[in-house]
């Protein structure tokens, strides 16, 4: 992992706790330093000082680090999540029936074993150093190379279908990744499935969950159409699905590609919204305690970790926090003394209100809050604006 930087910031924090996941214990392990700055091919990248990379390898190098993207076979919400990359998956597949399938950082063999069941795939191959195997034996046609993806490791071999599910967002160079992966497509008919955060509504809304440590790039509409066309792709299909993006590309021919317009972002509106965001948590944290003496949160989320830090929360036990996944029940959010509860426990429907620190999930979780835990719906309120902001302002 290398932090790029000499860009100049567009959004700085003199420290941010480490989001490392949920802990076994309470307490705040690490403070660093956070800024973005602008990539010259439009997108926003992280600009942290060097000295932070060390801080921060070592902290996802942990055996208790929990993934915020998790593989699946660790939870309920795991498994959902490779089900939601399987069904992307296919939908690149079934237009473009396979026969030599790449999988770049995997993380598990699930997505590779649900795709291989439902198409004629003769060879699957995922490039991920740190592969989970599961307990099952690898199916027929599923090859594993222990090494982080780049074309001059593939041996020459050439693929019909690419996907890279959560990674282009950690990636120090992104532009180079995508090259390579033009380089092993089989032709211009191949096809590429990526999957990634898209940060334009949380960057300019002020949505806190937006920023960790761990994400390198920071990702728009505007600036994926610009780095994929500067990579020689062209793009059949983009989809935007709770501050995800969902893209299907093919090699283009580099003459017929165009050159999008440049990008500069307004670094005094972007920092000003995060400022108004943390102001507008505070009140609505001070409203719950003045109005009920606790604040309930759904979402045991880096962005409500952060928060609670800056405004001097941390460690108060009067926040309440539930969550759906079962991974984290039991656990601690660093900056929260309570252990979390799971969403479907009865102390749920003691609660007047609640705050959703989950925004980008913030539609199905009013759903459940609403209807199977009986909070009236005025009185779930998210954490982190939603809507609230001309987005084109920023220059995103």
């Amino acid at each position: 992992m290398t932090l790029v930087t000499g860009f100049e910031p567009i959004l700085d924090f003199p420290a941010l706790p480490l989001w490392a996941g949920t802990q076994s214990t309470a307490g705040i392990q690490k403070f660093l330093p956070f800024s973005l700055g602008q990539d010259p091919n439009g997108f926003i990248r992280q600009t942290s000082p060097s000295s932070v990379r060390d801080e921060v390898v070592a902290a996802y190098s942990d055996d208790s680090y929990q993934f915020i993207t998790p593989p699946p076979g660790e939870s309920a919400w795991a498994d959902e999540l490779g089900d939601y990359s399987a069904a992307f998956g296919a939908t690149v597949l079934g237009s473009y029936p396979p026969q030599q399938v790449l999988e770049i950082g995997a993380g598990s063999t699930a997505v590779a074993r649900n795709l291989l069941v439902r198409f004629p795939i003769e060879r699957y191959v995922i490039a991920d150093p740190a592969v989970v195997v599961g307990p099952s034996p690898l199916p027929d046609g599923l090859e594993l190379m222990r090494k982080y993806f780049s074309a001059a490791e593939m041996d020459d071999m050439k693929f019909d279908a690419i996907f890279s599910f959560n990674c282009l967002e950690h990636i120090p160079d992104p532009g180079t990744i995508l090259r390579d992966i033009r380089a092993v497509a089989s032709s211009k008919d191949a096809r590429i499935g990526l999957i990634f955060p898209e940060t334009r509504r949380q960057l300019a809304v002020g949505d806190f969950n937006v920023l960790l440590h761990e994400h390198l790039n920071y990702f728009t509409t505007a600036s994926i159409r610009r780095l994929f066309t500067n990579a020689g792709f062209s793009i059949i299909d983009m989809q935007i699905v709770r501050d995800e993006v969902q893209v299907i590309l093919k090699p283009a021919d580099r003459d017929d590609a165009e050159t999008p317009e440049d990008m500069s972002v307004d670094k005094a509106l972007l920092a000003n919204r995060f400022e108004k965001s943390l102001a507008g948590a505070e009140k609505l944290f001070h409203q719950a305690l003045s109005e009920h003496g606790c604040v309930a949160i759904h979402g045991a989320t880096n962005g409500l970790n952060t928060v609670l830090s800056l405004l001097g929360f941390a460690d108060d036990p009067r926040f309440i926090i539930f969550d759906g996944d079962e991974s984290k029940v039991g656990r601690y959010l660093p900056a929260n003394p309570l252990p979390i509860r799971h969403s479907g426990d009865s102390t749920y429907q003691e609660m007047k209100s609640v705050l959703v620190a989950a925004t980008s999930f913030f539609d199905p979780i009013y759903q459940h809050v609403t209807a199977r835990v009986g909070i009236p719906g005025e009185r779930v309120l998210p954490l982190f604006p939603l809507h609230d902001a001309d987005m084109d302002e920023f220059g995103l």
